[in-house]
């Protein structure tokens, strides 16, 4: 039997504008600091997602980050990651996914008693682990913004929270200095394997 997990465990879910569910997940907070709030999803844990009905399993640890100021929501991952896909048709499919973080621009994160949500705003931030760092998906902006009613403020919004993002993980400042590490190492200390 796995070890219990000693932190609170809340779903999350992430939007396309204003309020269609794309994908929900349920993950454990594991604490705060002056960057926002770090939650994970672990190995083995699964996001559903609403359009395709897929369901995709976690190969490893993915590690969130909520800041407090909003306008993103992060991802951490390890290198090699793998995530592993069934289809509502039963197929399954195992990637292997070469970006270890992962931002995305949105509204909020709001969390409330039901857990926490967040808006996607389209574009991301990613970076390779050749140490690359890029905006992504702009070219699917103009797409999304009709087809889900964007207003052009936020999208102005995230690119210029995306600028902010893509210059604090090229210079590798806080919260993506290492500091996602020091908390995955805090939920492997309070779970032991087995």
């Amino acid at each position: 039997m796995p070890a219990p997990i000693p932190f609170p465990r809340r779903r999350a879910s992430k939007l396309r504008h204003p309020d269609v569910l794309a994908a929900h997940w349920y993950e454990y907070v594991l604490g705060e600091d002056e960057s926002g709030v770090w939650a994970i999803l672990p190995r083995g844990g699964k996001t559903w997602w609403a359009v395709s009905g897929d369901v995709t399993t976690m190969g490893d640890d993915q590690l969130r980050l909520y800041p407090h100021g909003g306008g993103w929501a992060a991802q951490f991952w390890q290198p090699g990651r793998e995530l592993h896909i069934l289809h509502p048709d039963g197929t399954e499919v195992t990637r292997q996914v070469a970006v270890l973080d992962y931002v995305d621009m949105v509204l909020g994160p709001v969390c409330d008693a039901t857990g926490v949500s967040f808006v996607d705003l389209v574009l991301d931030v990613v970076r390779y682990p050749d140490g690359t760092v890029a905006i992504v998906d702009e070219d699917e902006v103009d797409e999304e913004v009709v087809r889900y009613g964007i207003p052009l403020g936020h999208i102005d919004r995230a690119r210029a929270d995306a600028a902010e993002v893509h210059t604090a993980m090229a210079r590798r400042l806080p919260p993506f200095d290492g500091t996602a590490e020091l908390w995955r190492a805090r939920f492997h200390a309070s779970v032991p394997a087995g």
